[in-house]
């Protein structure tokens, strides 16, 4: 397992979950995760935080 933690950052990203999805979540430049409205909904709500 090849864990990434950056400091002043409070996630990790496991860098071999690409090969499990083939890196479609981010296709654009470096640092760049593409999500959808819904998925932008889901994650506003397990945060506890406004959409907006």
């Amino acid at each position: 397992m090849s864990i990434v933690k950056k400091e002043g950052f409070n996630f990790s990203f496991d860098t071999q979950k690409c090969e499990v999805c083939g890196g479609k979540c981010c296709t654009g430049s470096e640092g760049y995760v593409f999500v959808s409205i819904q998925e932008m909904l889901e994650i506003a709500h397990m945060l506890g935080m406004e959409f907006e």
